[in-house]
């Protein structure tokens, strides 16, 4: 009888053991891919459909919808030779795949990447209120448009539009004019990291680089 309990002891105990080694390594692994998924890292090799939000449905016009009813729409602004004087900036609008309303365009204001990504938001959101869309989501990679709006906007306007150094705010133009677009409509603006295989992400990043390219 000893030995047979010893025998159960035992057994329960490696159990446990290997019920905590599981555990571990699923902790592990999650943590290795949320890494992978941070914008510090080199893309994640994933399959796209992986990375689609399935709480997003397609709606009559083929637009993304939400179970909250906003739309999604992914913005994306590049500019080559950045900061100097041959710089060429560019945008790239993603609604859906293969949608008639994606954009590929040049940018038609300041040629910097901040103004690219700022043109590319206000574009979007035109184009969704002029379809009677007014409750919009946007994901943008862009963190100086996401902090410029939600929170340097306000002090801007306190000081006059000059920074806490003084100065003149370089990117007034951009930022009054997406204020104004933002009038009458319930936006959101989603930070997305770039370059995680998110798909809509992937692609206003291709349709901005393909208007460079062309």
């Amino acid at each position: 009888m000893e030995t047979y309990e010893s025998y159960l002891r035992e057994l329960v105990t490696r159990l446990i053991e290997i019920r905590r080694m599981v555990a571990k390594n699923l902790i592990q692994s999650k943590e290795k891919i949320r890494k992978k998924l941070s914008n510090k890292t080199k893309p994640l090799d994933v399959k796209i459909e992986d990375l689609v939000d399935v709480n997003e449905e397609n709606d009559k016009k083929g637009l993304r919808i939400d179970k909250d009813g906003y739309v999604h729409v992914y913005t994306d602004g590049a500019c080559k030779a950045n900061g100097k004087p041959n710089a060429q900036a560019e945008i790239g609008i993603w609604f859906n795949q293969e949608h008639p309303l994606n954009i590929s365009d040049k940018a038609c204001n300041r040629q910097t990447n901040n103004s690219a990504e700022m043109e590319a938001i206000i574009k979007a959101i035109e184009i969704l209120k002029n379809l009677n869309y007014k409750k919009i989501r946007i994901h943008t990679d862009s963190k100086f448009v996401i902090y410029g709006i939600k929170e340097w906007l306000p002090k801007w306007e306190n000081n006059g539009w000059k920074t806490s150094r003084k100065r003149e705010v370089i990117s007034k133009k951009d930022f009054v004019k997406m204020k104004s677009s933002l009038n009458n409509l319930e936006v959101e603006l989603i930070y997305e990291p770039g370059h995680t295989g998110i798909i809509g992400n992937k692609g206003a990043d291709r349709l901005a680089k393909l208007a460079i390219e062309n």
